[in-house]
This record gives C-alpha cells, sequence and structure tokens, in this order.
C-alpha cells in the first residue's frame, strides 16, 4: 500500500505541474495516467487505480490550485464561524453534546483525507457540510435586553 501510495503521490505531483492552477479536470485522473504514467509508474502502480491514495492530490491533481482553493472557503468559513461561536458559546452557558461534533468530525476528515480520497466526493460532502453547520449553530446564543 505505502508504496503504491508513494508512487501516485509521485506521479501525482508530475501532473500538478502541467497545470497547476485549473487542473486537469474532475474524473479525468485515469486519462492522466494514460498520458503521463512512465515505466516505472506501471510497475508500482496496480493498472485498475483510478485515483490517488491521497485525497490532497486528488484535489490539486483534478481541480489545480483555484478548485482546491475554491473548495476550501466554504470549508475554512465554517470552522472560522465555529470557532467563534465556540468561544461566545462557552462564555454564555454549557453547550450542547451536539455543538462539539465538528471537532471528532473535522478530526477524521483531515485524517482520511490522507489516505482516501472519498471525502471529496458529493456524497460525503453533502453529509460533512451540514454536520459542520450544525454544530457551528448549536452553540447557545446570549440573550439581548432590549431595554423591555
Amino acid at each position: 500500500f505505502m508504496a503504491a501510495r508513494d508512487a501516485l503521490s509521485a506521479f501525482s505531483f508530475r501532473v500538478w505541474k502541467e497545470s497547476p492552477w485549473l487542473g486537469t479536470g474532475l474524473g479525468s485522473f485515469p486519462v492522466d495516467f494514460g498520458f503521463f504514467a512512465g515505466a516505472g509508474d506501471w510497475k508500482a502502480i496496480p493498472s485498475f487505480q483510478t485515483a490517488p491514495l491521497n485525497g490532497y492530490w486528488m484535489l490539486l491533481v483534478e481541480r489545480g490550485t483555484i478548485g482546491a482553493f475554491v473548495l476550501a472557503c466554504p470549508l475554512a468559513l465554517l470552522i472560522i464561524t465555529y470557532i467563534l461561536r465556540l468561544v461566545e458559546g462557552v462564555r454564555v452557558s454549557l453547550p450542547s453534546p451536539t455543538a462539539f461534533l465538528c471537532v471528532p468530525l473535522f478530526l477524521a476528515m483531515v485524517l482520511e483525507s490522507l489516505f482516501d480520497v472519498t471525502i471529496w466526493s458529493p456524497w460525503m460532502l453533502a453529509i460533512v457540510v451540514p454536520l459542520l453547520a450544525l454544530s457551528a449553530s448549536s452553540f447557545p446564543k446570549e440573550k439581548k435586553d432590549h431595554g423591555r
């Protein structure tokens, strides 16, 4: 596994260097393998491999730097919102357990992306993003007195 992962990472880096800004396109990794693979790659990487064994390389190869940035912006905004609401919510009162759902979810997402590409699939993002938003909105809010 690690030898194939290293070979796929080196191959992904070569492909990404060819088109660093926009990538090669969604779903194009198997096609890229046909065009960019060298003799050593064919020996180290199984022929049925359709994605690198690292989600971050998949993101960079297929979407490029701009696509990775566009995907990272909403996730960064969710994380920033979570941190700001965490600081305010803990000050107000003890949050519900739902509020802390974000921490293990985010850690699992980061660690899983080191060894697999499923985190970037649409069905996985449809699960992760609402859970991050739910977690950020679960903190108690300070009650404001409007002079009544």
